[in-house]
């Protein structure tokens, strides 16, 4: 099983529940990290921060940096996949937005 933690540095920490040692950690935002998600539609983890960046990692490589990054106007609070191509996303400000996965930019619906 495998586990996944956020520091106050703006890092993500990856660790293995058999096994004490840490797998993977790398400086994920600028801002401090305000939500994680693991995408049950692949292997890839979503990151929010305070700064209102929403990233995708693909977990499969070395995550130096992210694969896609979407911007809210707030602190990203909650990320979900709701499916291979659509992540929902909620921010402080109360907006919801919905995001085509397979492109960076504007959302799809708010």
């Amino acid at each position: 099983a495998t586990s996944f933690t956020a520091s106050t540095a703006s890092e993500i920490q990856v660790h293995d529940l058999n096994n004490p040692q840490q797998r993977a950690r790398w400086k994920a935002h600028d801002a401090d990290i305000s939500c994680l998600s693991c995408s049950p539609f692949s292997v890839s983890m979503l990151s929010g921060a305070a700064n209102g960046a929403a990233c995708m990692w693909d977990l499969q490589k070395r995550p130096n940096k992210p694969t896609r990054t979407w911007l809210h106007p707030a602190q990203v609070v909650a990320l979900q996949m709701l499916s291979q191509v659509s992540l929902v996303s909620a921010a402080l400000d109360g907006v919801v937005a919905l995001w085509d996965v397979r492109r960076e930019g504007a959302a799809v619906a708010r």
